[in-house]
């Protein structure tokens, strides 16, 4: 007679994490996908990117000086 209603052991979702590409949209299930994609589609643009950080950190240090 064990017709009942059985439980489930295990979660009914699975906790996937999701890295989303800044550039593009592109979803990758794992962070270092996610580099490779990156590097190998966005070289450029992270280029600037820093270069632009760069510019900003140079601009803040040289003010903390004056």
């Amino acid at each position: 007679m064990g017709g009942g209603v059985r439980e489930r052991k295990k979660p009914i979702f699975r906790d996937i994490r999701r890295y989303d590409c800044e550039y593009c949209g592109t979803c990758r299930s794992k962070k270092a996908l996610l580099t490779s994609h990156l590097l190998s589609c966005h070289q450029d643009e992270m280029e600037k990117q820093r270069a632009v950080e760069d510019a900003i950190h140079l601009s803040n240090m040289t003010k903390s000086l004056a």
